[in-house]
């Protein structure tokens, strides 16, 4: 679900709960992606779509309390950022599949599908391990 207005009259739609940035008139929240599209802040990386969203996941991945609080915070919501539906890969599509109990990583490899970023960074889970994990 889309944030409705512009950055500097965001407004949430009724019954959702924003998971952005913070901007004029909206909290961040502790489950927005911090990784950029463009020169990301964070990692000094320049994100596409992709990228930032798989940042997120590697993030997310690493943070266990946040996945925790996020499935009993979130579960049932409507989820709200500032991406267009239908215009790429967006961190919310993560959070839904891991609200719903995907790990995140297995959650960022079903929104990313055969991308190239999945390819590269994401380990195989299991490969190498003798199906222990990985």
């Amino acid at each position: 679900m889309r944030v409705l207005g512009d950055l500097y009259h965001g407004r949430v739609p009724d019954g959702a709960v924003y998971v952005g940035r913070g901007a004029p008139g909206l909290r961040a929240s502790r489950y927005a992606n911090r990784h950029r599209v463009g020169l990301c802040r964070v990692c000094q990386v320049d994100h596409d779509r992709a990228g930032a969203v798989l940042a997120y996941g590697q993030e997310l991945d690493r943070q266990p309390d946040a996945v925790a609080a996020a499935r009993r915070e979130l579960a049932g919501a409507d989820l709200a950022c500032w991406c267009r539906p239908g215009t790429g890969p967006c961190h919310v599509d993560v959070l839904l599949l891991v609200v719903a109990g995907d790990d995140p990583l297995t959650a960022t490899r079903k929104v990313l599908g055969g991308s190239a970023y999945v390819q590269q960074s994401l380990p195989i889970v299991g490969a190498g391990t003798g199906g222990q994990g990985g």
